[in-house]
C-alpha cells in the first residue's frame, strides 16, 4: 500500500473514532475496523462497528510526475441493539448515518500543515445505504465516500 493511501485510511479511521456520543455526535462506535468484515466477524459486545473498506481506485497522470488519485471507500457499520421498536432502530441508523458524514466532513482534507504530508485534496459522500431496520436488532448502514489526493509516479509521499 502506497505512504499516501495509509495515511488517508489512516486518517478515516481517527475520524470515525471520535464518533463517542459527545462533542455533537449522537453515536458511540464501539470500534473500527481496517478491513471489510462480515457480521459475524464484527460481531463483539460493541454497540457500533464500523469497517472501512477501500475499493476502486482511479488516477489521472498531471504534470511533473504527479498523478491524481481518487479512493473509492466503503463505510460498512453494523449496529447492534436490543431496541424494540422500528421507529428508535431506525433513528439510531439514521443518526449514525449523520454522524459519519459529519466525521467525514469535520476536516474534510485531513491536512497536518505541511505541503509534504500525503493530504486528501478533497473527500465527498457518494451515496448511503441501509437495511432500515429490517432485522431486528441487526442493522447495517453502508456509507460509501471518495477521497482526491496527489501523489507521485514512483513512491507516494
Amino acid at each position: 500500500m502506497t505512504i499516501a493511501r495509509r495515511i488517508i485510511l489512516d486518517r478515516v479511521k481517527t475520524a470515525i473514532q471520535a464518533i463517542n456520543g459527545t462533542g455533537g455526535y449522537t453515536s458511540v462506535v464501539g470500534s473500527v475496523h481496517r478491513h471489510a468484515r462480515t457480521w459475524n466477524e464484527a460481531r463483539e459486545t460493541d454497540h457500533i462497528a464500523v469497517c472501512i473498506a477501500p475499493r476502486v481506485e482511479t488516477y489521472r497522470y498531471q504534470p511533473a510526475s504527479t498523478i491524481r488519485a481518487e479512493l473509492t471507500i466503503d463505510l460498512l457499520a453494523y449496529i447492534r441493539t436490543v431496541e424494540d421498536d422500528e421507529d428508535d432502530r431506525i433513528e439510531m441508523i439514521n443518526d449514525l448515518i449523520d454522524d459519519l458524514i459529519r466525521a467525514m466532513h469535520v476536516n474534510q482534507t485531513w491536512k497536518n500543515g505541511s505541503n509534504a504530508d500525503p493530504q486528501a485534496i478533497a473527500t465527498s459522500i457518494l451515496e448511503t445505504e441501509t437495511d432500515e431496520a429490517d432485522f431486528d436488532g441487526q442493522e447495517t448502514v453502508r456509507v460509501t465516500i471518495k477521497v482526491i489526493y496527489d501523489r507521485t509516479t514512483g513512491f507516494s509521499t
